[in-house]
């Protein structure tokens, strides 16, 4: 346009010139502005771009970040009260920033991954000494299954210092809740003793002075004691949270027990697995007991074979535990060894296992175990149980037997017949409630009853402390030295160990130490 302008005006005279130099210099100036203003404008655009694009990528990398490293606090590792605090603060944070606009991210705090009552019901104390693997294996149950962690603390107490074990359970000390390490320092005993009684020294004194620390120290009402050879089942808890009620109202009562002596999957009904009994036999294995009892055990507490000292009379004081028909504990063989008993019931103790299904224990009506309920009810099914003078061959699941025994020999041929545990302690049998030893043999129910009871007083609720002979305990020992020692290859004379001939032949065998081992013993 301008060079056109430029051609047309050349004859003209100067003052026309001037003019076109002018409009030309004006028309060049309109294009530069227009120039500059479109390069302005692509350069605004541009900055505004790389300004949204820095806030996208500042954004992405704070979300990432909250994500990545809040998502996992490093308070979800401290204890319950110093999260509480952090909580609180982080509350108070978060009203401030309502209130003003400030920019600010707050880390997340994890809240536990259970829910409901929080009340506590008991503290599981659990015993260990030597074995890594098994406690790893316990301590990994016993969280996964606890549900929330106040109502279960988990106090695991260590018999010495073997490295191996305190390294296995102190991950579960820092990334679990609730959850303690204590170690006993073992002490020699002051007398001399057999390598067999010294392990159980060694136990009796760890236990004092675990379950002193619990109640007295730490201040727990309730205690649960398990051991880190066992395997709980899926209702472990369940069970104890429904019979810590029972326990507290029913004076006849001092322990609940996960522990079924008598188990094993031929000897208990795998359809009712929420059946439960008394025993006065004391069970163990998985047991939970009150302050109470524990202060007036204390005082008297042995220096070895604690458990056989609770089942006697004079500690026992006709106080009984709850058991369950299917057993909520089992023995891991895997793990455990041969234990203090050098393996003497590993074939009973594998047999015993826990139940395919769990049970909501808290729909139960605990009601019928208590004792008058349960006497009377326990005297109907005796009646109406068909009397037979053995255990039945033909067993019907249709019908309930009952078979009685007067002395430790009948009761080790109903014993050895079904392949029950047929030891004796405190005139007592495994499982014995007055001395009636409920069992299932081919899908039918039989009761062993001692020839001593009064079915009729039981019925009316006005039976006494079970007349438990401690004789019987000197019969079945008498029993297991028959078995060993009198018999067509070794011994064949009279058995019996006031017979001098018997003497004279532990005699020539070098073996007379032997046979003073075995102590007082009663034929029978």
């Amino acid at each position: 346009v301008a060079g056109g302008g430029l051609s047309l005006l050349l004859p003209s005279t100067s003052s026309t010139s001037s003019a076109a130099t002018t409009t030309t210099g004006r028309t060049g100036c309109s294009f530069c502005e227009m120039l500059r203003l479109r390069r302005w404008t692509q350069s605004l655009a541009i900055h505004r771009f790389r300004r949204v694009l820095i806030v996208l990528l500042l954004a992405a990398a704070l979300i990432c970040f909250h994500n990545g490293f809040f998502s996992a606090s490093p308070t979800s590792d401290l204890p319950d009260d110093a999260q509480a605090d952090d909580r609180r603060l982080l509350a108070r944070d978060s009203d401030i920033i309502d209130r003003a606009a400030i920019a600010r991210v707050i880390p997340r705090i994890p809240e536990p991954e259970v829910s409901g009552d929080s009340s506590f019901v008991a503290a599981v104390l659990v015993f260990c000494a030597t074995r890594p693997n098994a406690i790893r294996n316990h301590l990994e149950q016993l969280t996964r299954l606890r549900g929330n962690p106040a109502r279960f603390p988990i106090v695991v107490s260590q018999d010495g210092d073997a490295r191996d074990v305190a390294e296995a359970i102190e991950p579960f000390v820092k990334k679990v809740g609730s959850l303690f390490h204590v170690q006993h320092k073992k002490e020699e005993p002051k007398v001399k003793m057999m390598k067999a009684d010294k392990n159980y020294f060694f136990i009796a004194q760890h236990y004092k002075w675990a379950l002193d620390h619990a109640f007295r120290e730490m201040g727990y009402s309730h205690v649960i004691v398990t051991e880190d050879d066992l395997d709980i089942a899926e209702d472990f808890f369940s069970y104890f949270s429904a019979m810590k009620p029972l326990l507290e109202k029913d004076p006849s009562l001092w322990c609940i027990s996960a522990w079924n002596d008598n188990g094993g999957k031929e000897l208990t009904d795998r359809r009712d697995g929420a059946r439960l009994w008394r025993t006065d036999f004391f069970p163990g294995l998985g047991w939970m007991l009150r302050a109470e009892v524990w202060n007036e055990l204390r005082e008297t507490w042995p220096d070895r074979y604690w458990d056989d000292w609770m089942r006697s009379p004079s500690v026992r004081k006709g106080r009984s535990c709850v058991r369950p028909e299917i057993s909520r504990t089992a023995h891991n063989m895997k793990l455990a060894g041969k234990g203090s008993s050098g393996g003497l019931y590993k074939s009973y103790l594998s047999s015993i296992t826990l139940p395919d299904s769990p049970i909501d224990f808290s729909l139960i009506d605990t009601s019928a175990l208590v004792k008058k309920n349960y006497d009377a009810n326990l005297a109907r099914a005796l009646a109406d149980a068909k009397a037979v003078t053995s255990v039945p061959e033909n067993a019907s699941p249709d019908h309930a037997y009952r078979v009685t025994y007067s002395n430790a020999r009948e009761w080790r041929v109903i014993a050895d017949r079904v392949k029950l545990m047929n030891d004796i302690r405190s005139g007592m049998t495994r499982t014995a409630y007055y001395g009636v030893v409920p069992f299932t043999w081919r899908g039918a129910r039989i009761y062993a009853v001692p020839s001593w009871l009064d079915e009729k007083k039981l019925a009316e609720g006005d039976m006494e402390e079970a007349a438990y002979d401690p004789r019987w305990d000197l019969q079945s020992k008498f029993m297991d030295f028959e078995k060993q020692y009198c018999k067509p290859t070794r011994f064949t004379g009279k058995c019996d160990p006031a017979n001098p001939e018997l003497r004279e032949w532990f005699k020539r065998r070098n073996m007379l130490k032997k046979l003073d081992t075995w102590g007082e013993m009663v034929v029978v």
